[in-house]
């Protein structure tokens, strides 16, 4: 939440060294039960519409735990994996709305 995504394409490469796996996101940086007392609800809803990003839900109280501090930092991860050859950038999309269901 509140960080950008990449849309990232497989390799020969990656084929042969991950049997095919490529990465899905960047990876926890703290528990989900730190995250949650780390970034609340309404407060984490206020600082992403500073940021423009929209978030949608019935379980609001939920969405910290998915906080953009949560995670380790995306453009490092998706940087090393393109870097490795494992996978490659395509896009990179600015987030504007978060649903939490």
């Amino acid at each position: 939440m509140g960080t950008w995504s990449y849309i990232m394409r497989g390799t020969e490469q990656g084929l042969k060294e991950t049997f095919g796996s490529g990465i899905r996101g960047a990876g926890r940086e703290m528990s989900r039960r730190k995250a949650k007392r780390e970034f609340r609800g309404e407060r984490l809803r206020d600082e992403l519409k500073k940021q423009g990003i929209i978030v949608r839900g019935p379980l609001l109280e939920r969405a910290g735990r998915g906080g953009p501090g949560a995670y380790k930092d995306i453009e490092m991860v998706a940087e090393a994996a393109h870097n490795s050859g494992v996978n490659r950038k395509v896009a990179k999309l600015r987030p504007l709305v978060v649903i939490k269901g």
